[in-house]
């Protein structure tokens, strides 16, 4: 009896080896890009929540203010643009009489390819009576 493998059994381990190979390769691929997409969507929640944050701090509801696309700090790979736009009143009078209602729209996107990782909205009033 002679040891080690003929040739007929080592072309059919081999492709055993990569019918099972592949799905497997496939699987983890697709897992891993999974994971990126899921942890580029939290710290695009997160980075929003802080700004929203940040905003929410200011007692001055007139130097609120539409924001350009920028990268974030610390977190190249993302960018935030910030958009105020005025939904109620005259948003820029600081009269004590006047009222006004703004819309914050704070949205997240990955640098580069555009895509939204997350969009919050906040509103802020100034003089705004309620009641009669």
């Amino acid at each position: 009896m002679s040891r080690g493998m003929t040739l007929v059994e080592l072309v059919i381990t081999i492709a055993l080896a990569a019918i099972l190979g592949v799905p497997a390769g496939v699987i983890l691929s697709e897992h891993l890009q999974a994971a990126l997409r899921a942890r580029d969507y939290t710290v695009g929640v997160q980075l929003a929540r802080a700004e929203m944050e940040d905003i929410d701090s200011w007692n001055d509801f007139f130097a609120i203010s539409s924001q350009a696309a920028a990268p974030v700090p610390g977190f190249g790979a993302y960018t935030r643009q910030v958009t105020v736009s005025c939904l109620a009143g005259n948003c820029t009078n600081t009269d004590t009489g006047n009222q006004g209602v703004k819309a914050i729209t704070v949205v997240v996107t990955k640098t580069g390819s555009g895509d939204v990782l997350a969009t919050l909205v906040s509103y802020r009033t100034k003089h705004v009576f309620f009641g009669g």
